[in-house]
C-alpha cells in the first residue's frame, strides 16, 4: 500500500486459485494477507480475475478484476482501510494492464 503514513511498503503473500479454465475463459480467485502494516490484522483482501475472449485465437480479451475488502475484527478505520486497498488495486490493475499490452 502506498501512502501509508507510518509503512512505505507492506510484505504482501498472495495465494492464487484457479477457479475455472477453458478456451475462452480463465478465472482466478486472489486471496491476499498483509503484515507489518496497522491494523492488518483486521482484514484480508480478495480479487477476482476475470479474463474472456470470444475466440481463442483472437487478439482482443476482456480482463475485469474485482475486490472485496474483508473484515475479520471491528475498525473505527473502516473506511480508510477499503480507499487504501481499492487505490492500491486500481494502481495496480493499471500497471498490470501496460504491462500486459507491452508483452504482446
Amino acid at each position: 500500500m502506498k501512502d501509508n503514513a507510518f509503512v512505505k511498503v507492506s510484505p504482501t503473500t498472495k495465494n492464487f486459485l484457479l477457479m475455472e479454465k477453458t478456451e475462452s475463459k480463465i478465472s482466478i480467485r486472489v486471496f491476499n494477507r498483509t503484515r507489518d502494516v496497522p491494523y492488518c490484522d483486521t482484514f484480508n483482501t480478495e480479487e477476482h480475475w476475470l479474463i474472456l475472449t470470444t475466440n481463442p485465437k483472437a487478439e482482443k480479451i476482456i480482463v475485469r478484476q474485482s475486490l472485496n475488502v474483508i473484515f475479520k475484527k471491528s475498525t473505527m478505520f473502516k473506511g480508510k482501510i477499503e480507499n487504501g486497498a481499492l487505490t492500491s488495486t486500481k494502481a495496480n490493475f493499471e500497471h498490470w494492464c501496460k504491462w500486459s499490452t507491452q508483452r504482446v
